[in-house]
């Protein structure tokens, strides 16, 4: 089979694309022959030997979308010729890629693989998001980074889960169009004068799917906050107190 790594950190330009043996699949994993696989800001940064660097060589990609080929011992569930996607530790670029099954979904009929495997990182990570954010009767939910890989498909859930209202941060004014197309009620800028002033209490929950460096000048006087970002956590203010349920999110209350 082939697979891609790279033995020199840099750009697109040390990939190598190389002959493997095809791996064997242990307990509980599934051989995928891969249809298709993502690209993201973390593959890229790993590659350019950013943020502690992969020992090389290293591998690329994480997640994957395909054929389920061959099964190893204690898998129940998926059998062969299914269509999932999945986590692979082992990196995605290769024609053929272990996958725990405990981490596959199904793809469903007629979904293409290159739409599903856009959800397997980034999906959950906007509904964990969105999760952790929203309480029962959240009147409206403000996303930030409502244009970026995981903002923009926390604006369509939003309103499923509950939302009243749905109103989209962005950096820019090109983007507003976009995240309307999405669904979003209302599109503010960081750079509009509102941001400030009129968003300060105009949301009860918030989801932050990028850095919230720019939404930290005008947090909610009370309501929810969850950040997708583990080394960038939502913003704290002294009439606020917060926990953190779980990796990447904070909840938070206003005191009393």
């Amino acid at each position: 089979m082939r697979r891609v790594r790279f033995y020199a950190y840099g750009g697109p330009e040390v990939l190598r694309v190389e002959e493997a043996e095809a791996p064997e699949p242990g307990p509980g994993e599934l051989l995928v022959r891969t249809e298709a696989v993502g690209v993201t800001l973390p593959a890229v940064r790993r590659v350019r030997g950013e943020g502690g660097r992969t020992p090389l060589p290293g591998t690329v990609g994480g997640e994957v979308a395909g054929t389920v080929v061959a099964l190893g011992p204690d898998v129940a569930g998926f059998g062969v010729g299914d269509r999932v996607t999945s986590l692979t530790f082992s990196g995605s670029y290769a024609e053929l890629v272990l996958a725990p099954a405990a981490l596959a979904s199904r793809v469903p009929d007629g979904a293409s693989a290159v739409r599903a495997v856009t959800l397997v990182r980034s999906g959950h990570v906007a509904l964990a998001a969105l999760a952790t954010a929203l309480p029962a009767s959240a009147g409206s939910v403000l996303v930030t980074g409502a244009a970026s890989g995981v903002g923009h498909l926390a604006v369509q859930p939003a309103r499923l889960r509950g939302a009243g209202r749905v109103v989209a941060a962005v950096g820019s004014s090109a983007k507003a169009d976009f995240v309307r197309g999405l669904g979003a009620d209302e599109v503010v800028t960081y750079d509009s004068e509102s941001w400030g002033s009129r968003w300060t209490s105009s949301w009860t929950a918030s989801a932050e799917t990028s850095s919230p460096a720019r939404s930290r000048r005008s947090p909610p006087a009370a309501g929810w906050c969850s950040s997708a970002q583990e080394a960038a956590p939502c913003p704290l203010t002294t009439s606020w107190r917060g926990r953190r349920p779980s990796p990447g999110s904070r909840r938070h209350g206003s005191r009393g």
